[in-house]
């Protein structure tokens, strides 16, 4: 089971027990929360990947108008003492096409595919330069009509 840390960071003026109210009404492992200066409050809520975005959703359409206001979405890669899946979960899981799940991506937030999709989609030095050689070789491979040399521009081709 794939977990997500939330690390949330709250003016203290923000009704906390509020939202550990609300936050119960969801499947999550743990909550903890402390003050971390005179006028913050940290909260941290550890939840399966499955149900980050909806959590995520709630917390800033909740808090988003608050000044000092701060999601910051981890992976967990362990937990000691480990998580145990419901068995009904796991029952259901075994039911489903696990490669499907890998494909559409479940169980990722939509805040973290636009991180990565941001993060993948800049254009970087070395990006140009592998744009760069394999034009280089596809051009002499079409000059020396050799199909071996056009496929391995392909190759170094970046997409």
């Amino acid at each position: 089971m794939a977990l997500r840390l939330i690390e949330l960071y709250l003016p203290t003026k923000e009704n906390i027990d509020w939202l550990k109210e609300k936050l119960s009404e969801y499947p999550i492992h743990g909550l903890w929360s402390e003050r971390v200066s005179g006028h913050q409050n940290h909260i941290q809520i550890l939840i399966s990947s499955e149900n980050s975005g909806t959590i995520l959703d709630l917390l800033e359409n909740t808090f988003s108008n608050v000044e000092g206001f701060r999601i910051i979405l981890l992976p967990v890669e362990a937990t000691v003492p480990k998580i145990e899946e419901k068995k009904q979960e796991s029952e259901n899981r075994s039911e489903q096409n696990k490669n499907e799940d890998k494909i559409i991506g479940r169980g990722i937030s939509r805040q973290e595919l636009y991180t990565r999709i941001s993060t993948n989609s800049k254009l970087s030095g070395f990006f140009v330069f592998l744009i760069i050689i394999s034009s280089i070789v596809a051009s002499i491979g079409i000059l020396k009509d050799n199909v071996a040399v056009i496929i391995g521009a392909m190759v170094i081709a970046p997409f």
